[in-house]
């Protein structure tokens, strides 16, 4: 069954949510002092 082979890549799978939320976060930490300064 498929049952090996989903918690054999699981560990993948949260690496690359905790990654996509980082580079969430840096996008995030870049744009919004942006749009403020904008914004005055």
């Amino acid at each position: 069954m498929g049952l090996k082979e989903s918690i054999d890549t699981s560990a993948i799978h949260l690496d690359v949510l905790t990654n996509l939320k980082r580079i969430n976060s840096y996008i995030t930490n870049v744009a919004y002092p942006i749009l403020e300064r904008e914004k005055d």
